[in-house]
């Protein structure tokens, strides 16, 4: 009588203590979501400085410092929702910070306005990872 999906997630997920399957699914996508959001965030981490130097036009100083000001927001940013509203809704909260993050990590790949690029690193992209942020 059990589903192949059913099967799947416990196998997946064998000793959590979630007998629900819609929960264990719920569970299992909260941790791919959670994986996805740290890959990129850790990837743009790494390509930050040289994509807003080349493609932007900002000086390495103006680029550094937009990466600070990007993690400083993002931490700051976990402060005030990561304790409150993410322990409250766990999944809807991620999928909300994956959706932010990933519009925003768009329009700074594709615009070349400079308003633009900083709104996007200063409130958009912090929020995003506010949000998606394990805590």
């Amino acid at each position: 009588s059990d589903s192949a999906w059913s099967r799947f997630l416990a196998f997946v997920l064998p000793d959590i203590g979630i007998e629900e399957p819609r929960a264990r699914g719920q569970v299992l996508i909260l941790c791919f979501l959670k994986f996805l959001e740290g890959w990129a965030y850790h990837l743009l981490s790494n390509v930050f400085t040289l994509y807003l130097s080349s493609t932007h036009g900002y000086s390495d100083s103006e680029a550094g410092l937009a990466f600070g000001i990007r993690g400083g927001f993002a931490f700051l940013a976990a402060g005030i929702f990561g304790f409150t509203v993410v322990d409250a809704m766990p999944l809807r909260c991620i999928q909300t910070g994956f959706l932010v993050s990933t519009l925003a990590r768009s329009t700074l790949a594709l615009t070349s306005i400079h308003w633009v690029s900083m709104v996007m690193l200063i409130i958009f992209i912090p929020a995003g990872h506010a949000l998606g942020m394990p805590v």
